[in-house]
């Protein structure tokens, strides 16, 4: 089995998040056998960004216990799977 690299986009549930807490939060709850690769913030609309997570992780551990830990975080309205692939 190989690695998959994941694309995760972060919605916070209000524009008075402070994103660089939750961004804080986010990666203290993904698992050590992730790689983290890159996190931007992305502008969404009516002064909301959403944070775009790019991690890695072996095939067969799957992403959706990753996904859960997410959204079960203070300030997180919804996690999104924007993109997954085989690397």
């Amino acid at each position: 089995m190989g690695k998959v690299a994941v694309v995760l986009k972060v919605l916070p549930n209000s524009v008075e998040v402070n994103l660089e807490e939750l961004t804080e939060e986010i990666l203290q709850a993904i698992p050590e056998d992730c790689q983290l690769l890159k996190v931007e913030a992305e502008p969404i609309g009516f002064g909301i960004n959403s944070l775009v997570f790019t991690i890695t992780r072996d095939e067969e551990l799957g992403i959706s216990d990753v996904e859960e830990k997410i959204k079960s975080i203070e300030g997180v309205g919804d996690v999104i799977v924007s993109n997954i692939t085989l690397i």
